[in-house]
């Protein structure tokens, strides 16, 4: 028996997150799975689940960054937008926006629960070379566009054109 899979038997019994980044570095082994690096995280949720529900998830997923030792630098909430196609019969989503610090054991887990949540539309994980201070430019239109008028924001997260 090879030593990567001797490493990878053994890592059955230890808890969920140190399994991963063992079961990775098995697979890998010239990967290293500490080494953290700067992300733009935007996922959509489902615009059929209450605010309390979202704000529930968006929890959960932050509990998630920091568990795993990663950081969130930044969350931004961009709106309930209408999306460009229909995705699993949805036509409108709410978008958010973060900045994170996370290593591959990370990204794993939370491409995991992305894709196994019903509240999750889709998501996409980009890897930068550091974190922006500067708010993003969608936030920054949505409030000038506020700001003028041009925009009602109502109590549902909701932007509407006038």
């Amino acid at each position: 028996m090879s030593e990567t899979t001797s490493q990878y038997i053994k890592s059955s019994n230890v808890d969920k997150s140190q399994n991963l980044e063992k079961r990775y570095i098995a697979l890998n082994p010239k990967a290293k799975a500490t080494q953290k690096a700067c992300y733009e995280l935007i996922f959509m949720l489902r615009h059929d689940i209450s605010e309390h529900d979202a704000l529930e998830f968006c929890n959960y997923i932050a509990g998630i960054i920091t568990s795993h030792e990663g950081i969130l630098h930044k969350s931004e909430y961009w709106g309930l937008r209408q999306l460009a196609y229909k995705i699993n019969k949805n036509t409108k989503a709410h978008y958010y926006f973060w900045q994170i610090h996370s290593n591959k054991t990370l990204n794993l887990e939370l491409a995991r629960v992305f894709r196994v949540s019903d509240k999750s539309l889709r998501h996409s994980m980009i890897r930068v070379d550091k974190v922006l201070e500067i708010t993003s430019v969608m936030l920054n239109s949505l409030q000038e566009d506020i700001a003028k008028g041009t925009t009602i924001y109502d109590e549902k997260y909701e932007y509407k054109n006038n």
